[in-house]
């Protein structure tokens, strides 16, 4: 059929006009339109209307298979089934994407077999004929889309229009090794980018049913200016400029509001692809500036980038807040780097970017631009964290004077001793940096605003300002370079003021920072004893009386808990400068910790305040026992202190459960005065804890008739049997094992008379393993006289009478089962 007449059958008598000639414009049978929007949408109708009778089909197939399965699975089918037809296959791939994977197979297998022509069998022609078989393939590789976009074979036409690029490319490759082979290799492929980039482009333009070349001549134009710049050998700033000006105009076309949207998207990833090595040059020059020009011409080439993303953002609204997340930082990298010759250290450098960043936080929030103020907050952040190993270090490296304590202040400034040959690692701008950023949060903090700062979060910017603030004295403190008592107290100071704020305010940001810095204050400290007292009772009268004054219970349970320790410390300290053992100092801190106790006990109305000081009552005479340990006369004198102590607990209705804790500590502190005296008979450490467990168990059943035996006496039993009977087994003499059969015997006949198991049990039992131990040897001795045939004889006969005899014995089983269950 001639190419000129389409093929369109009538939509009446679905007969094709006649071929060759040009195509009727009505059926020449029946004389209806063959074309027009009618005659379209009569089409578009038959074809819905084939495509539903199809699918019908499909369903009935589906439907017919799906019965016919049910149909085999039963016993005894209704009627034979009809034929079944098998449904028809799902497809795993849809039409367009086999057609696109043919079409790229096809052009791939057509370019390489392009490149293995022109790279292998180019010297069989002369140069007229290479120069006919390349611009002949090339011509034809783009002349051929032209008359498959008119047969609307788009996808065709993209392939064979990839061919014809490469062709093109390589056209380009092969003039320069035959014609121009001196050329600058980089200077000649930057030319030809430019020229291929343009061809390309106009290609696209000229044929617009092509999707591909407008975006492929843009990618293919990246190349161009920064392979200029190479030849050119413009240096690095200069090819900074260059993929600056790059990536901008890809910036423009990515956010234009025309354009296709492949286009758009290429000059996107261009945008990256040029404008990310441009900004780390820059700052690549930036760090290895020595001078004010270079690092000026750095901060240029930061802040170019950081305009055209925010003009960018202006462009796209969609965009805008992450494109000024990213403006914000470049800007701030920028003014730092700028000013970055003139400081005169690295923490000098950091607050300098800090002060950009101040800056820019606050053109951000007056323009409500909130991508620019989040970039201003992580500098802001980022300066935190400069700042922190500093603040770690000025907090918790004097507490490792408790490794030292009384040795002596630290000669010199303080900072060259925070903690035993540890120097302070800060510097005058360390405290700067901080104020500056508490200053910050408290001015974020009072904006009215609230599309700002929500509510909600102004306490907590508050918060936050106050602890930085604090911080920042601290360091200021040290970077003054004062000697160890000024440096002291000024610190003492400084924890005054957060505790009066805490108290008066009801701060709790201030609080906490009062508690780390008292914390520090006491490690400064210990250094000296003189200083170690003076401090503790400074810090524990502060605290006592923001625990009287402060008005939230959470502020007052802290202070109270705070002033007992400091409290409890002042007992360890004194009677250290006065040179009494730690034996000696266990007792004072006993005393403190039961007026803790009582204290607690008369604030009852208060809970938090009574449980944060009974608590801290604990962990004192907890001290105190370790301090106590020394000596075991006097762990056992501080044991039975502290039962006692444990029983003026239990005297309260609410601690009944303390009573619990006297016999423990009434038994540990006999234990520990038994192994003072080196003794080591069991006895005497399981007797008491034994007759106290069975006095408990006694009362246990008096005050509940339903408790069983076993857990009213089987842990007393337990502990007096058990050791006991292993220390039997390896005692020589006859002490123990008649006491022990005595006590056993005793529990037997108890247990019989009150009918309880658990005594019956144990004392049967250890009686009958002390008699065993007693006629072991006794046994071994006749086992050894007697004949070898003696025990088979002797089981033969067990045997014979337990068989004689079984009825009776079965029923005297029952009887004894009975009796046992009646037992209690």
């Amino acid at each position: 059929m001639d190419q000129s007449t389409p093929f369109i059958r009538c939509i009446e008598c679905g007969r094709p006009p006649a071929v060759g000639g040009p195509a009727p414009a009505l059926c020449p049978y029946c004389a209806l339109p063959l074309t027009g929007p009618v005659p379209g949408r009569v089409r578009a109708i038959d074809a819905e209307v084939s495509w539903l009778e199809r699918r019908v089909t499909a369903l009935l197939s589906q439907r017919a298979a799906l019965i016919a399965g049910l149909r085999a699975t039963t016993q005894a089918p209704v009627y034979a089934p009809g034929p079944v037809y098998a449904p028809p296959p799902v497809a795993e791939a849809s039409a367009p994407a086999a057609r696109n994977v043919l079409l790229v197979l096809g052009g791939v297998l057509l370019t390489v077999a392009a490149l293995a022509f022109a790279l292998l069998s180019w010297g069989h022609l002369g140069i007229g004929g290479r120069a006919g078989v390349i611009g002949a393939l090339t011509l034809t590789a783009l002349a051929l889309p032209v008359p498959l976009l008119r047969r609307s074979l788009n996808a065709t036409g993209e392939a064979v229009a990839g061919i014809g690029l490469v062709l093109l490319l390589l056209d380009a490759y092969l003039l320069h090794r035959v014609a121009l082979p001196d050329a600058d290799p980089v200077g000649y492929t930057a030319v030809s980018a430019a020229v291929v980039a343009g061809l390309w482009a106009g290609y696209g333009w000229r044929l617009p049913g092509l999707r591909a070349p407008l975006p492929t001549a843009l990618g293919i134009a990246q190349l161009a200016p920064v392979l200029c710049a190479l030849a050119m050998d413009v240096g690095e700033y200069g090819l900074a400029w260059v993929l600056l000006g790059t990536a901008t105009a890809d910036v423009a076309t990515a956010v234009a509001r025309r354009g296709a949207r492949p286009v758009r998207r290429v000059a996107a990833v261009s945008a990256v692809l040029t404008g990310g090595p441009a900004l780390l040059l820059a700052l690549w020059q930036l760090d290895a500036a020595d001078g004010g020009g270079a690092a000026v011409r750095a901060s240029a080439l930061l802040a170019a980038g950081g305009v055209v993303l925010l003009a960018a953002g202006r462009r796209r609204p969609a965009l805008t807040e992450r494109l000024d997340v990213v403006a914000g930082l470049l800007l701030i990298a920028a003014a730092g780097g700028a000013v970055r010759p003139a400081m005169p250290g690295t923490g000098w450098e950091v607050l300098g970017v800090l002060l950009a960043a101040v800056a820019l936080l606050a053109g951000a929030l007056a323009a409500r631009a909130r991508g620019l103020a989040t970039a201003a907050g992580v500098v802001h952040a980022g300066a935190l964290l400069w700042a922190l190993p500093a603040v770690r270090e000025a907090v918790l490296e004097p507490l490792g004077w408790a490794a030292r304590v009384g040795e002596g202040a630290p000669g010199g400034a303080a900072r060259e001793a925070v903690g035993p040959g540890v120097a302070w690692s800060g510097d005058g701008s360390t405290p700067v940096v901080l104020g500056v950023v508490a200053a910050v949060l408290a001015a974020v903090g009072r904006l009215p605003a609230p599309e700002v700062v929500p509510a909600e979060r102004r306490s907590e910017l508050a918060g936050g300002a106050v602890v930085l603030g604090a911080m920042a004295a601290l360091a200021g403190v040290l970077a003054l370079g004062l000697p160890y008592a000024a440096t002291l107290a000024l610190l003492v100071a400084l924890v005054l003021a957060l505790l009066a704020r805490a108290a008066l305010a009801g701060d709790a940001p201030a609080g906490a920072a009062a508690l780390a810095l008292a914390g520090t204050s006491v490690g400064w400290a210990l250094a000296e004893r003189e200083a170690t007292q003076v401090v503790l009772a400074v810090l524990g009268a502060a605290f006592a009386g923001a625990a009287w004054r402060a008005a939230p219970a959470a502020h007052r349970a802290v202070s109270a808990a705070a002033a007992l320790g400091c409290a409890a410390g002042l007992a360890r300290a004194v009677p250290a400068a006065w040179g009494w053992p730690a034996e000696g100092a266990a007792f004072v801190l006993l005393a403190v910790a039961l007026a803790g106790a009582a204290l607690a006990a008369r604030l009852r109305a208060r809970p938090l305040v009574s449980r944060a000081l009974e608590g801290t009552g604990y962990a004192v005479a907890l001290a105190a026992l370790v301090c106590a340990g020394g000596s075991p006369a006097a762990l056992a004198l501080a044991l039975t202190v502290c039962a006692i102590g444990a029983g003026g607990v239990a005297l309260r209705d609410d601690r009944r459960a303390a009573a619990y804790a006297v016999p423990v500590l009434l038994v540990a502190a006999l234990w520990v005065r038994l192994s003072a005296w080196q003794v080591t008979v069991p006895e005497a450490y399981t007797a008491p804890v034994a007759v106290a467990a069975l006095v408990i168990g006694a009362l246990r059943r008096r005050a509940a008739a339903g408790v069983p035996s076993w857990q009213a006496y089987g842990p007393g039993l337990a502990v007096s049997f058990g050791p006991s009977l292993l220390a039997l087994w390896g005692d020589p003499h006859w002490v123990r094992p008649l006491l022990l059969g005595t006590w056993a015997l005793a529990v037997t006949l108890v247990g019989a008379r009150l009918r309880l198991r658990a005594p019956l049990l144990w004392g049967g039992g250890a009686l009958a393993l002390v008699a065993a131990n007693e006629l072991a040897p006794y046994v071994v001795q006749v086992a050894g006289l007697a004949p070898r045939w003696l025990p088979p004889a002797l089981a033969g006969l067990l045997l014979l009478v337990v068989g004689a005899t079984y009825e009776r014995r079965l029923a005297e089983a029952r009887r004894v089962r009975a009796a046992w269950r009646r037992l209690a």
